[in-house]
């Protein structure tokens, strides 16, 4: 029997893998993402600075219509003034 709690560690997991390796193609450095302990709530690190949550960078990420990178860039510069 599947609970809501594996089916969100799962969601995590995948999202945190996806992410990881679409932000790594971009040449993006990814920090560690603490999806076994906070879920879809976990901090994202890119380039030293926290740019979201992976549940609000993976919607943002599966829904964009080629608006993510530049969204992307647009809160990597609000982190680094």
């Amino acid at each position: 029997m599947t609970t809501h709690f594996d089916e969100e560690h799962e969601q995590a997991r995948l999202a945190a893998l996806w992410l990881t390796s679409a932000l790594h193609e971009l040449q993006y450095t990814v920090g560690p993402i603490d999806w076994q302990q906070q879920g879809i709530a976990a901090d994202v690190t890119l380039n030293g600075h926290v740019v979201g949550r992976l549940g609000d960078l993976w919607s943002r990420f599966k829904d964009s219509d080629g608006d993510f990178v530049p969204w992307l860039r647009a809160q990597l510069a609000k982190t680094t003034k």
